[in-house]
């Protein structure tokens, strides 16, 4: 917490990183190359339909 100006921000942060961390967290060693190739394609499509319907 030493890099946040107060626990508030701090507290946002995390709130807002757990969803986005949860999307691209993927265990390496239940998928194969291919498998996982297409999951992060997943997990991509996903994160840009997000920012861009924030965006509009």
């Amino acid at each position: 917490m030493i890099r946040f100006k107060s626990a508030g921000q701090c507290q946002r942060f995390i709130s807002i990183h757990g969803p986005i961390a949860n999307l691209f967290h993927l265990h390496h060693n239940r998928a194969s190359t291919a498998e996982h190739r297409k999951l992060r394609n997943a997990a991509m499509n996903t994160w840009r339909e997000i920012t861009l319907s924030m965006a509009a």
